[in-house]
Parts: structure tokens; C-alpha cells; sequence
């Protein structure tokens, strides 16, 4: 993950946001966030795959290899990731709501993920950095 990607990946997440599609920049929010866990999670872990997990699934195993791994202690602190497991849990039921209804806390969802994200990406610069 390529901070040109994150870059590209805000710039549409702004174009929707400013258009009123409070909804799809939600979307693109939490599969840029899902990027950033698998790739934080593909450089903790060498022995486990990240792939065809759900985001809650990865952040319980990326909490328990820092038990097993400290050198994931320098890019994210457990603290960081028991911060990330409610919002995880929260955009679960989302994607549940959204098929039977037009959900309505989109912007305090968009707001909570943005936050997830500067945690996320300050994480992923620690990566380059090393």
C-alpha cells in the first residue's frame, strides 16, 4: 500500500463526500481502512494470510500477534487497535442495515472512520519509515 494509493483513494472519498453521497464515500472509507489493516496486518504477521478474513476477524488476530510479535509493537499499539474493533463491529451492522434500509448515522460513521483512518495511515507510514 502506496501512499499515491491512500492519496488516490481520499481524493475520491472527498469527490463523493462534497457531492452529497454520504453513503458510497462511506463505502470507499472502510474498504481504504480494510486495505490498511491487511497490508499492517501482512507485515506483522509472515505465517498467517490476510485474505478472505473479515475486519473484525484481522483486528482480533493483529491484537493477539502483538502478544507474539513485539516488533509490531513499533508500528501499532494494541491501544490503537481496541479503538478500531468497536468501529469494525459498528460498520458490520451497517452493512447489515443497509440492505433492508437507507441507513441514517452515515455522517458520524464517516466521521468515526476518517479518525480510524489517520490512525491507520500513521501506522502504515511507520511501515515505510522502517
Amino acid at each position: 500500500m502506496t501512499q499515491r494509493k491512500i492519496t488516490l483513494a481520499l481524493k475520491k472519498i472527498n469527490t463523493s463526500k462534497l457531492q452529497g453521497n454520504f453513503t458510497e464515500a462511506l463505502i470507499k472509507n472502510y474498504h481504504l481502512n480494510l486495505s490498511l489493516v491487511k497490508y499492517l496486518f501482512s507485515k506483522c504477521s509472515e505465517t498467517k494470510s490476510a485474505e478472505n478474513k473479515k475486519l473484525r476477524i484481522l483486528i482480533e488476530e493483529l491484537i493477539e500477534e502483538l502478544d507474539i510479535n513485539p516488533n509490531c509493537k513499533r508500528i501499532i499499539s494494541k491501544n490503537s487497535l481496541k479503538q478500531i474493533l468497536p468501529w469494525a463491529l459498528k460498520m458490520e451492522v451497517f452493512f447489515k442495515s443497509i440492505k433492508i434500509k437507507e441507513p441514517t448515522n452515515t455522517k458520524l460513521l464517516l466521521n468515526e472512520s476518517e479518525h480510524i483512518l489517520a490512525i491507520l495511515n500513521i501506522s502504515a507510514a511507520k511501515i515505510s519509515l522502517n
